[in-house]
């Protein structure tokens, strides 16, 4: 018996807008990620000097600024990474 109440695509526009909704939060979790990146690498070099100084160990202050840049490059590459999908997105809905 074949039904034709039109039901069978009822949730078929919810289904294009989750998809589009989860792809703007993942680029939202990746810009996020990179902030979080960037201001743990930022607190890392504030603290390298303070923990330079009470352990006299100036070491410490080169793998702070080690650990900033790496942080800062890891920060740029998941923010371009969410710029990409921004991107993606303009061009699936055009």
């Amino acid at each position: 018996m074949k039904d034709d109440s039109g039901l069978e695509n009822l949730f078929e526009g919810d289904i294009e807008l989750s998809s589009v909704e989860n792809e703007k939060n993942i680029s939202g979790g990746l810009t996020l990620t990179g902030n979080i990146f960037f201001w743990m690498g930022f607190l890392v070099l504030i603290a390298s000097p303070i923990l330079a100084a009470a352990g006299g160990a100036p070491f410490l202050i080169i793998v702070g600024i080690v650990f900033f840049f790496s942080s800062w490059i890891s920060s740029l590459l998941f923010k371009g990474m969410a710029n990409i999908i921004d991107l993606l997105i303009e061009i699936k809905n055009k």
